[in-house]
């Protein structure tokens, strides 16, 4: 984040004027919105500045609103302690709209917490509170638009609701298929894993068709929205597109030695400190540091002019791999973080490309499973992990193309999926039944020639009532 903090801002309006600290930047928007954690009056605080030259003064407006609404009828969220206008000597944002929002010191994010926790118990005991809440809102006629995880912070069992720009309060009761719907929002965010439990702490399980229909059809339509961001200039996202070479990376990786890497892949390809995982006609996969970050670079290989030909306009691997990754991440099936990609081009004519992605220290699969020195319970513990991802897959419709077992990577006690280029989502069932059952057989060879754990794994993909016939 290219914030250069502290800085200091100046509150002006209705004969108000104050200095107000900003210590740290949170989030930036570039050239709409910044969010601050700051000191005012004593208080820690959080700021929203809102500095679009056009947009801001309606964004604010609708978020001051959002917060007023909620706050009169009953909606816990952070106390509202100034609205106004403020001054800047930074060059970024001269002057604009503020918000100052009372700190909850002792809260996380609700996104934070739900990625922090393991137990699936204890998932499903934050999920009831932030369905409590939003069951709450309803009440109360209040629908929030942006139902993302995000949106909340839990602290000491009680949840806030932030962002009050997506709120919109109604004079009229909700009708119930709107709060279904609504509903439906903040499940289609989650894996398919928790879709039974929705049925259970929504309605007591009643109107349960309607309510997973509902989550599937938002699921659908959030995949497509978010797969479109990850490939767009946006908060999370850097774009930058020229005749020879298309970049896209995550913002958090902004660093000078990962801005280099990026300028010239090879290079470090080619360096001193790479270690190469795979060197090959196709790809070529090598672990390089970025300063003190270890990464991996997956460089998808030109064999020869004819092979260049017949994939100048198709997409690239890379653009797969980063979008299926992402795809993964949005339903907490783990892979490791996509941080790049970077296409050669000449216009539109695609050549070779790269795909870079954080390092996960860990074993393949093979090597896990072979192991005599893990316990036969440990690998079953291990084997119903990744009979887990292959369900959330299911449920997504999502076959791999390759679940060789160097394609799991068993860390601690998780496991990641990689090697996602021929990842694809069927929308035909026929199409999806006929690649998943590729996927699952191809998972079966790798133990053919070790009952022990061949066994292990039919048991487990029986559990989910598959059956593979040996």
């Amino acid at each position: 984040m290219d914030i250069q903090t502290p800085f200091t801002l100046q509150l002006t309006g209705n004969n108000y004027n104050q200095e107000l600290i900003c210590k740290e930047a949170v989030r930036y928007m570039p050239g709409k919105r910044l969010v601050c954690r700051a000191e005012f009056n004593g208080q820690d605080v959080y700021v929203k500045l809102f500095i679009h030259p056009k947009n801001s003064k309606r964004h604010f407006e609708r978020e001051k609103t959002g917060i007023e609404i909620m706050e009169k009828r009953g909606v816990k969220t952070p106390l509202l302690l100034f609205a106004g206008c403020f001054k800047s000597s930074n060059p970024l944002f001269k002057h604009g709209y503020i918000i100052i929002l009372k700190a909850i010191t002792s809260g996380v994010s609700f996104k934070q917490k739900w990625m922090e926790t393991e137990s699936i118990t204890e998932k499903t005991e934050i999920l009831k509170l932030l369905v409590q809440t939003i069951t709450l809102h309803h009440k109360k006629r209040i629908l929030q638009k942006d139902l993302h995880f995000g949106n909340f912070l839990i602290a000491k069992q009680e949840i806030y609701t932030l962002d009050g720009d997506t709120v919109t309060g109604m004079n009229a009761p909700i009708k119930n298929k709107a709060a279904i719907n609504n509903l439906g929002l903040l499940f289609a965010q989650m894996p398919p894993f928790f879709d039974k439990t929705a049925s259970t702490l929504c309605y007591d399980g009643k109107n349960t068709a309607m309510l997973q229909a509902s989550i599937t059809k938002q699921r659908n339509r959030r995949k497509k929205k978010y797969l479109k961001k990850v490939m767009r200039d946006c908060t999370a996202f850097v774009k930058d597109k020229g005749f020879k070479k298309l970049i896209i990376y995550n913002r958090m990786f902004w660093e000078k030695p990962f801005q280099n890497l990026l300028k010239n892949p090879d290079k470090f390809i080619n360096g001193k400190e790479k270690r190469f995982l795979k060197h090959g006609n196709t790809s070529t996969v090598t672990t390089v540091m970025a300063g003190e970050k270890k990464i991996v670079i997956k460089r998808y290989n030109i064999k020869n002019f004819f092979h260049g030909l017949s994939h100048a306009l198709r997409k690239t691997r890379a653009e797969i791999s980063w979008k299926n990754a992402h795809l993964l991440q949005m339903f907490d099936i783990a892979t490791p973080a996509p941080m790049a990609m970077v296409e050669h081009r000449l216009g539109p004519i695609r050549m070779t490309s790269y795909f870079i992605t954080d390092f996960i220290e860990g074993v393949d699969a093979r090597t896990y499973f072979l192991s005599n020195n893990i316990s036969i319970a440990d690998k079953e513990k291990t084997a119903k992990k990744i009979i887990k991802i292959i369900q959330s897959m299911i449920k997504l419709k999502l076959s791999h193309g390759d679940m060789k077992a160097s394609n799991f990577l068993i860390a601690g006690d998780k496991v990641f999926i990689t090697d996602l280029d021929s990842m694809r989502h069927h929308s035909s069932q026929k199409s999806f039944d006929k690649y998943i059952l590729k996927d699952i057989n191809r998972l079966v060879e790798n133990w053919r020639h070790d009952p022990e754990i061949l066994q292990i794994f039919l048991k487990k993909l029986n559990d989910i009532n598959i059956n593979i016939l040996i």
